[in-house]
């Protein structure tokens, strides 16, 4: 893919008598703006999976909660755990874990 530019060299009758231009390749400048939408896009996606994630820890903690004072331990000792398990996935790039370090990464506090 390119980008052309091209401007007129005109005459005192303002006649075109030569084109000065230039062609730039932006094929590389088009494939990082695609990998870039395509990144917002799954980060969008990652972030409103975490929203509906801590939405459900709090309405599952709140509705088995005696007292607001526990329901506050217990979200904010869920939303730790769930930032824990996060932390050693990306730590490995989402894709060395293995799932038993996650699950004891979230239990281990528990235990």
């Amino acid at each position: 893919m390119g980008l052309g530019r091209a401007k007129p060299v005109r005459d005192a009758t303002g006649r075109i008598t030569r084109w000065y231009g230039s062609c730039t390749d932006i094929n590389r400048i088009k494939v990082v703006e695609e990998q870039l939408q395509l990144m917002l896009g799954e980060m969008n996606h990652r972030v409103k999976n975490s929203m509906a994630m801590v939405h459900s820890i709090v309405s599952q903690t709140l509705r088995q909660a005696e007292t607001l004072d526990q329901a506050r331990m217990s979200i904010q000792s869920r939303i730790g755990i769930m930032a824990q398990a996060h932390d050693r996935l990306v730590k490995a790039t989402w894709t060395e874990t293995a799932i038993t370090e996650v699950v004891e990464a979230a239990l281990g506090p528990t235990a």
